[in-house]
This record gives C-alpha cells, structure tokens and sequence, in this order.
C-alpha cells in the first residue's frame, strides 16, 4: 500500500500508468532489498559450474560426501568490512522506510525519484561491496539487467 498524489485535471490514463509505474518500481525495490540482505548475510550465489569446486572450509576429513547438501546454492564471499556493512544496513534501512505502510498511513506520497533513488542506492552499496561484480548466477544481477519485468494483470 502507498499514497500517491496527482492533480484533479490529470487524465485517468495517465494517473493509472504512473501508479502502475510506481508499483512496479517498488515491487522492483522490494526483491532488491530481500536480495541485499541475503547477499550481506550469505555473499553472492555462484554459477553451478563453480558449485563443484572444492573451497577451503569444506574440506574435512571427517566429512562424508553423501551429506552434502545438492540442493541449496553455493555462496561466494560475504562482506566483511564494517563500515561497508554499515552502509548497507543504511540502505536496507532506508529502503523499508520508503517501502513502508506507515507512510500512507501518515498521508506521505510516494514518488518515482525516492523509489529510484533508492534503487540507485542498493545499485551503488552492491557496486562497492563487490567492485568487480556480481556473478551472473547471482539474483540482483538478473533484478539490475532489464529483463526483470514486473507482470500483474490486477489494476
């Protein structure tokens, strides 16, 4: 839920496309934010062709192969720096506070450049935790790229 404000003269049409726009943009943001706190918890998902690929605190031998678990996703390296872990908690913060129901209830409007912004923001922290990239396999890459599309056929 959010609050969004337009003129008395501004056509139906225009008002439905920009209200389509924003919350697609906030359900963009949303999926971000999800995906940022994964990444600060866990680090970036590897493809699955680096899945296989022994790493350092997996080896043990008291380890048996068979308890391994396939299923879930191999992990990179996670962000250990504090003050960028700081930062990201500054963004995480700050998205939900643009993301949240108690501003419509204080009868504060969204607008397109907070939501942008903030999707700028998570684009920037990601970008100086991890200056060479995400991999390909990971989620915000494919949320960044302009494949992701938000479909709803709800107005």
């Amino acid at each position: 839920m959010f609050m969004h404000e337009a003129h008395y003269d501004i056509e139906l049409d225009t008002i439905i496309r920009d209200l389509a726009k924003l919350n697609n943009l906030r359900v963009k943001l949303k999926n971000l934010v999800s995906e940022l706190i994964r990444l600060k918890d866990k680090g970036p998902i590897l493809p699955q062709e680096e899945e296989d690929t022994p790493k350092i605190e997996e080896l043990s031998l008291d380890e048996d192969e068979n308890t391994k678990k396939k299923d879930e996703p191999s992990f990179g390296v996670k962000i250990t720096d504090q003050n960028l872990l700081t930062t990201v908690n500054n963004v995480i913060e700050e998205c939900n506070r643009v993301l949240s129901h108690e501003r419509a209830d204080k009868k504060d409007s969204t607008t397109e450049k907070e939501l942008t912004d903030c999707i700028m923001n998570v684009k920037g922290v990601v970008t100086m935790a991890y200056p060479m990239g995400l991999p390909q396999s990971d989620p915000l890459t494919f949320i960044f790229s302009d494949e992701f599309r938000v479909v709803s056929l709800n107005y």
